[in-house]
């Protein structure tokens, strides 16, 4: 009987020393993970570093302004998509003006001369005039140098 209680002790003594080893080692693995954690949350290091990601979208938006060019077939759809916009928005403001000035007498004699005259028309005329400047306009070397000045501020500010 004292012979079984010995063997009995012996046999949890060393369990509880085996759970104890098994133990330290999880919280040196769990210190370690921690220090990590606290090491990448500091902002100025790796994936969290403000100036890191500036740095590297300006690089990517200054390529990308650089290598912006406009052939035919981007042309051709560039142009089709602003006559589409401008004359969505001309209908707009005609749309507007109309409702606007049947308002009032004074606002009834603006559309009839507005509507004699024909300025709306003369407007939807000349679509392709104005598409044509946009098109000129966006392929200006000197606006891209503009244009990739002011996304540069924008990300810096």
């Amino acid at each position: 009987m004292k012979f079984k209680g010995i063997i009995l002790t012996i046999l949890l003594l060393t369990g509880i020393c085996i759970l104890s080893i098994k133990v330290c080692q999880l919280e040196l693995k769990k210190r370690a993970i921690k220090k990590d954690l606290i090491e990448l949350s500091n902002i100025k290091y790796g994936l969290f570093s403000i100036d890191d990601w500036k740095e590297i979208l300006a690089n990517i938006i200054t390529k990308k302004i650089k290598e912006f060019n406009l052939d035919d077939a981007n042309k051709e759809a560039l142009r089709q998509e602003i006559t589409k916009l401008l004359t969505q928005q001309i209908d707009i403001l005609e749309h507007r003006f109309k409702e606007k000035q049947s308002q009032s007498i004074i606002g009834l004699l603006q559309g009839t001369v507005v509507e004699f005259t024909g300025i709306f028309d003369q407007i939807k005329k000349d679509i392709p005039y104005y598409t044509r400047g946009i098109i000129d306009f966006v392929n200006d070397p000197r606006t891209k140098v503009d244009l990739r000045a002011y996304v540069l501020k924008k990300l810096n500010d």
